[in-house]
């Protein structure tokens, strides 16, 4: 068996109709960037294809979608998304912070988020989990 440790998602921002919420998990071998996405306005949609972020010092990684399924949290109806990281995308997540996060949904709109708190989730988590 593998043992997974994951850290609870954290609010980075707004998109058109929804929040999104960042975490990182990690398997001992590979770290995974998570979207927790609660619509406020819309049903929860699907995830598809890439995910885009931009980081503060100008860097960008493009993980590939892993799985992407429905669920509910709280009585909110919510969608979550796994993306694997590449160890060049995990060290340059290490050492910025998030500035940009852009995600498809299974209806082909692309949800564009500006991250306005918690910028520094994804650095943390890592550092964290690698510790731990």
């Amino acid at each position: 068996g593998t043992t997974v440790k994951y850290l609870r998602a954290e609010q980075v921002g707004e998109g058109t109709g929804c929040e999104l919420g960042i975490s990182i998990q990690w398997n001992g071998e590979i770290f995974t960037i998570n979207t927790v996405v609660r619509y406020t306005s819309s049903t929860p949609k699907i995830l598809k294809g890439t995910l885009m972020v931009k980081l503060a010092d100008n860097n960008a990684i493009e993980p590939k979608l892993f799985h992407s399924e429905l669920a509910t949290i709280n009585g909110n109806k919510i969608s979550v998304a796994v993306y694997p990281l590449s160890k060049k995308e995990t060290a340059l997540l290490k050492k910025s912070i998030l500035k940009i996060v852009i995600f498809k949904e299974d209806n082909g709109t692309n949800q564009i988020v500006i991250i306005n708190k918690n910028s520094d989730v994804a650095k943390r988590h890592i550092n964290c989990l690698e510790t731990n």
